[in-house]
């Protein structure tokens, strides 16, 4: 892959599950103030291409999720992140049975 296809990867992500992670972790952020995917999943303990393909469809898993909430818990007090917060970016069938359950864990 050439730079300019990986700049243009880039530039096509921005929708409200990346907003959501670059509000949250204002400390994740890289050198042009975009959100740093690769620097997070790292301290999430995901691998880069996770949060990539969550961010590019605008969906994220439970177990993902989850660490999500951990290190938002872990890192910001004040911001921290629950479970409602991504219950719109859950996978259809995933959305039903979590819609009544907002506990953190």
């Amino acid at each position: 892959m050439t730079l300019q296809h990986h700049a243009e990867k880039r530039t096509r992500i921005c929708n409200a599950l990346y907003g959501l992670l670059e509000e949250h972790f204002p400390n994740h952020r890289g050198p042009q103030g975009g959100l740093d995917v690769t620097r997070l999943a790292g301290d999430m303990g995901l691998s880069h291409e996770t949060l990539y393909r969550a961010l590019r469809f605008d969906e994220i898993k439970t177990c993902a999720a989850l660490l999500v909430i951990k290190l938002s818990h872990d890192l910001h007090a004040e911001m921290p992140l629950y479970r409602d917060d991504f219950t719109m970016f859950h996978p259809p069938g995933v959305r039903e049975i979590q819609r009544s359950d907002s506990r953190l864990i």
